[in-house]
């Protein structure tokens, strides 16, 4: 009799205190892990504080937890996030580029497709829950779609990295392909500052583009940017951030600048 009613105690407690209760745990897991506790975009109906974290009550966020929850208890790591860079091609020309040497390599190979579809199972074996593309230029690449479409939607969720130049033509293909945020560049609100960084004109214009077309389907959009302490003391970081409140988007990344490749 007092194991019945130590559930029937259960399930009252858990139908009166369980929707206070979980605002609360995703409140303090994210002001942790992120340091912010605010819900930038409902994605599908879904909360989400980050590109760089799975919706809220998605599949991937059960399969993040889980793989925490486990690690703590088994005083193990396991990887969350998995960056892997599609190409080495870029139809850019960025002054701080630290991967030229490979963009400007003719001889090197990139993996086929089969064997980046391998590489991705691979690391959601390993537990990831998030996924960045990124380069080179990913949507230079024509097998880009097939491969974020084989990733497991259920494990992991999908981020890609893009300057923006071909976005707007592709951002639909994107989407059916299972996509579910993309990082937008933007180094500089001034126009002609961001094109001469970037090393082609143009090339601002069409990451706003790129930027209204994404938000137009559904994604959860950021524009990342690489900072250099000049720039971040002539302003330009709180010029981007005002752009990025102006098109609505929903995260910026910053990055700081590395002397390194054509920055060295």
């Amino acid at each position: 009799m007092k194991k019945f009613i130590n559930k029937i105690r259960l399930k009252f407690l858990i139908t009166r205190k369980s929707l206070s209760y979980s605002q609360m745990f995703f409140e303090r897991v994210y002001k942790i892990y992120l340091n912010h506790d605010k819900v930038i975009h409902y994605r599908d109906g879904l909360p989400v504080y980050s590109l760089s974290t799975p919706a809220v009550f998605s599949k991937p966020a059960a399969n993040m937890f889980a793989r925490m929850i486990y690690g703590s208890v088994q005083n193990r790591s396991f990887p969350n996030l998995m960056s892997f860079a599609i190409n080495d091609e870029c139809n850019v020309n960025c002054a701080h580029c630290s991967f030229f040497n490979s963009v400007d390599d003719k001889t090197r190979k990139v993996l086929s497709t089969e064997e980046s579809i391998k590489a991705i199972k691979a690391g959601q074996d390993l537990g990831v829950s998030v996924i960045n593309f990124v380069g080179g230029e990913p949507l230079v690449r024509d097998d880009v779609f097939e491969i974020i479409k084989s990733v497991d939607k259920s494990l992991s969720t999908t981020v890609l990295f893009t300057n923006g130049f071909e976005l707007e033509a592709k951002v639909n293909k994107l989407k059916k392909s299972g996509l579910d945020s993309i990082y937008i560049s933007i180094d500089s609100s001034n126009e002609e500052a961001h094109d001469k960084k970037r090393g082609r004109s143009g090339v601002y214009q069409k990451a706003l583009k790129g930027i209204e077309a994404a938000l137009k389907v559904g994604l959860t959009v950021g524009v990342s940017c690489c900072m250099t302490e000049e720039g971040f003391k002539n302003g330009e970081l709180e010029g981007i951030i005002e752009l990025a409140r102006e098109k609505k988007v929903h995260e910026v990344l910053v990055f700081d600048a590395v002397p390194t490749g054509r920055l060295k």
